[in-house]
């Protein structure tokens, strides 16, 4: 988003959304609002946390993850997660398949 979309801004974005009918757009776009409102400290927090589960080999945890994020407006962070998530289960199946290949 550009850098003069205040808090504010995406308020009144998101009751135009509102408004329009488009529940889910001006939810996220009030997640942003609040976003753009945390200090530097909890956005970095928040930047260690999303690094830390992006590290993990456990798909369940990243879906949630993503949900969580999904919910707090971070939806790129979302994203990643969900993509990382299939990523390792269709590592893990493609790993299942070969493996009971060479048993066979």
């Amino acid at each position: 988003m550009h850098a003069r979309w205040t808090p504010d801004t995406f308020r009144r974005l998101a009751q135009s959304f509102e408004d329009g009918g488009l529940f889910v757009q001006a939810r996220l776009l009030r997640a942003r609002a609040s976003m753009r409102e945390l200090g530097r400290e909890q956005l970095e927090a928040r930047k260690a946390v999303i690094r830390k589960a992006l590290a993990s080999r456990d798909p369940s945890l990243l879906e949630k993850m993503g949900d969580a994020c999904e919910q707090a407006g971070m939806t790129v962070a979302a994203g990643k997660m969900r993509v990382h998530a299939r990523a390792l289960r269709d590592a893990a199946q493609i790993a299942s398949s070969k493996s009971s290949k060479d048993v066979a």
